[in-house]
This record gives C-alpha cells, structure tokens and sequence, in this order.
C-alpha cells in the first residue's frame, strides 16, 4: 500500500475498498446459486398440487444439491484454467476461491441432510 500521510483517509480508502470487496463478493456468491430458467416467478395456485409442495423429496433435494455442486466445481476449473493460462490474470484467484467455498458449503449442507 501506498505511504499516506492522512491516516484519517487511508483508513477512509481501505473501508470503502473492503466494502466494495464485500459487495461484489455478496453478488458473485448469489450469482452462483443461479435461478431454473423454467421456473416462473409467479406460479398459479393449483389446490390438487398443494400437498406435494409441503412434502419433502429427499431424492430431488440432493439432486438440487448435486446441480450445485457441478456449477461450482465448473466455476473452480474456469479459475484454475484461466490460472495455468495467465497467473497474473485480475480476480481468478479470487473467483476460485469463493467457487471452492461454496462447494464445501454444498458438501457440507449435502451431510447434514
């Protein structure tokens, strides 16, 4: 870091560059967790079909988890590969990083169910 000679706007700079950092990281992470694109937003009430929503499917909830997992792991590889290519490449790291993250949340969520 740069020699500052205003502590109070060193100190001004770095939390405004760990909230940025905190932000884009937020969006990356729920970027990840990606949205079925045929899935409406707003779905019709249908009363026969009501039942079904409340139960719990084992099998399609580590179906979901497994869609996820390959998403990230597909995420890490694109890191490290852009990583082999360019290690000086801007934000690689950071995006492997936050990849491998959320597959050991996955992994770890895949556990307790």
């Amino acid at each position: 870091m740069a020699n500052w000679t205003d502590h109070q706007r060193q100190k001004n700079a770095v939390t405004a560059m760990n909230l940025q950092t905190n932000e884009l990281v937020r969006r990356v992470r729920k970027e990840f967790q990606g949205v079925d694109p045929q899935t409406p937003e707003t779905e019709a009430y249908e009363e026969e079909n009501d039942y079904e929503d409340w139960t719990f499917d084992e099998e399609s909830e580590q179906q979901v988890l497994a869609e996820t997992f390959k998403r990230f792991w597909t995420a890490w590889c694109v890191a490290e590969y852009i990583l082999e290519k360019d290690p000086s490449k801007f934000g690689a790291q950071s995006f492997g990083l936050i990849a491998l993250g959320r597959m050991l949340e996955t992994v770890k969520a895949s556990h307790l169910m």
